[in-house]
């Protein structure tokens, strides 16, 4: 029994070590996720002057450098690889909402 309730608290204490590790904050007070996004670390998700700066499917997300469709030789940038498939399936409903209807093709 006593074995038992040892085993409990250490894998108790080792969930607690992981989650704290996990959401460990910087000395500017936000997380590593989080930190990429204030200090644009991620070369990756850079997005190009005159690009769409939000998702025009999740509207309230920043669209991503990495995560883009091609339309009319310009390039519809998005937040996840679900918004993606949208996207995909017909680049000619969201491009306006991407760049506006003043720029629809």
């Amino acid at each position: 029994m006593k074995k038992l309730f040892v085993l409990g608290c250490v894998m108790l204490l080792t969930i607690g070590l992981f989650i704290t590790g996990c959401t460990k904050k910087s000395e500017e007070g936000h997380t590593d996720h989080e930190h990429e996004q204030a200090h644009g670390e991620k070369s990756a998700d850079v997005l190009p002057a005159g690009a769409n700066l939000m998702c025009p499917v999740m509207t309230d997300q920043k669209a991503l450098g990495s995560l883009f469709v091609e339309y009319n030789d310009k390039k519809i940038y998005v937040c996840c690889n679900k918004c993606l498939n949208r996207v995909k399936d017909d680049p000619a409903l969201w491009y306006p909402k991407a760049y506006g209807d003043k720029d629809k093709h």
